[in-house]
């Protein structure tokens, strides 16, 4: 009965969403457990099950912001090497040139 007030008292006082790693895995093994021993707590199993699939797909996308992110970095890398270059030349040009 402890382990459910525990739980209770878990996601009183935090929204499942913001549940850390470590709270996150407590709630789900003492629900499990209070399962095990004759609970019925399917609704809570099932927001459990949300959540942690709304945790996945924030982390999936979390990771494919940080590639793009990188991908930019590069791109922005590689301008800035090539208006460098560009810079270069314009330099080694005679000035009649430039005077246009």
């Amino acid at each position: 009965m402890n382990l459910l007030c525990d739980i209770i008292g878990i996601i009183y006082h935090t929204p499942l969403g913001y549940l850390t790693e470590a709270e996150f895995s407590k709630v789900s093994k003492d629900s499990y457990d209070l399962t095990q021993a004759g609970f019925k707590l399917e609704w809570l199993q099932s927001k459990l099950d949300k959540v942690s699939l709304e945790k996945k797909t924030s982390e999936e996308r979390i990771v494919e912001l940080k590639l793009e992110v990188k991908k930019l970095v590069m791109t922005v890398t590689d301008l800035n090497s090539e208006r460098k270059r560009e810079k270069k030349k314009l330099k080694k040009q005679p000035t009649w040139i430039h005077a246009g």
